[in-house]
């Protein structure tokens, strides 16, 4: 996995910035900031590549939860941002790179296996993928 420039997310396109200085959020120094308003995600690059990739993902899963009214607090968004980057790195085989426009397919390659998902159903299947991973994700916590 690579920190790109630029995501979108919805219709907002963020860029992102590996900043060279301390980055504070309501006075608490933090490893990453989004601003939702002017479309743009800090990461503090003092941190080794897997906390500014960690913190990439948890600003990403920031800007989806703004986007689409998740409302997960900040405890949810550590544990399903934690969870969804341990899941990249263990899983890296699976997206192949492709774009993804509005009516447009993604291919998910699953080891001898290939798959076509219209968007809808890639839209149903990471809603309850989100919802069992974060339970799944509070059991493993609080064991």
């Amino acid at each position: 996995m690579k920190i790109v420039n630029k995501v979108k997310i919805g219709y907002k396109d963020y860029d992102i910035n590996l900043v060279d200085r301390d980055i504070y959020v309501d006075g608490k120094e933090c490893y990453g900031q989004i601003n939702y308003d002017n479309e743009y995600i800090n990461i503090n690059n003092k941190f080794n590549d897997n906390q500014k990739k960690a913190t990439f993902i948890h600003e990403i899963v920031h800007g989806i939860d703004e986007m689409w009214g998740s409302d997960m607090t900040e405890k949810q968004v550590e544990l399903f941002s934690n969870g969804l980057y341990k899941f990249l790195l263990d899983n890296p085989e699976i997206f192949n790179g492709k774009e993804v426009g509005n009516n447009e397919c993604v291919n998910i390659h699953i080891p001898e296996f290939s798959y076509e998902f219209s968007k809808d159903i890639i839209d149903n299947v990471t809603k309850s993928i989100k919802d069992k991973l974060m339970q799944e994700v509070a059991v493993y916590i609080y064991k």
